[in-house]
């Protein structure tokens, strides 16, 4: 087993949830110690689709599924379904970078509780040095990964099903199962223009609705189960900032 210790990360606000009289601040990434997983090193080519002299790119599968109910509301400005938002998240990283350290192939599921805590599982073939740079990739792209106090980071078997009408994500601990839902005409719902202005994440393109069919995390310190609840594929490409 081997220990990584985060990097302080700068300071940002807001979150993924965030209603009209409901704000949530995420802090910074503080110092925490990380139990991880053994794996091995891959050396992976440059992706020459992004710009390689930026602190980090991504392109990537994103799924999401939480507590509120269909679709999102937090996308709307509105508050949560609940008052508060459980869930997860998952970043497939197609290709993409952080600092000198390649990602391609590398997935990382957020669990969390919005404002209260988050946990992250990377897939048991990235690297020390990948599973590093991933957990610091996700808060530089999307404020809602930003969080003092991260419960958990480690190395795991991810699992992920796909089908023409069902996605199931599985960890150890979390199980997530989603159902595409459908309009009149018997095609998916999508949504486009996502999110709203002031919305803390990168646009969400190819936005399909999903509907939860089990949503369930059992760990001995944070649990949650859910299902008839929201949920959504997405695709997200970004860049850092010039000169970050």
């Amino acid at each position: 087993m081997m220990q990584v210790i985060l990097d302080r990360g700068r300071e940002m606000s807001s979150a993924r949830h965030v209603g009209n009289t409901m704000g949530r601040l995420f802090a910074i990434l503080t110092a925490l110690p990380l139990t991880l997983a053994t794996a091995c090193t891959t050396q992976l080519p440059a992706d020459e689709g992004l710009p390689q002299n930026r602190a980090w790119s991504i392109k990537a599968n994103y799924t999401d599924t939480c507590s509120c109910a269909p679709t999102c509301p937090c996308f709307f400005g509105s508050a949560p379904t609940l008052g508060h938002c459980e869930g997860i998240t998952l970043v497939e990283i197609e290709s993409g970078h952080y600092e000198d350290v390649r990602l391609d192939g590398v997935k990382v599921l957020a669990v969390y509780r919005g404002g209260a805590w988050m946990k992250f599982y990377v897939n048991d073939e990235a690297s020390e040095e990948q599973t590093e740079a991933a957990v610091k990739l996700l808060p530089a792209f999307e404020d809602f990964f930003v969080s003092d106090n991260v419960l958990e980071v480690k190395n795991v078997p991810i699992t992920v099903e796909r089908s023409a009408e069902r996605m199931k994500i599985s960890v150890p601990n979390t199980t997530a199962e989603i159902e595409i839902m459908k309009g009149k005409n018997g095609k998916p719902i999508k949504i486009e223009n996502l999110p709203a202005p002031g919305f803390p994440t990168l646009p969400m393109l190819d936005h399909t609705q999903y509907r939860s069919v089990v949503l369930k995390h059992e760990a001995e310190d944070k649990q949650f189960e859910y299902s008839g609840t929201t949920g959504f594929t997405a695709k997200i490409e970004a860049v850092a900032p010039e000169g970050n």
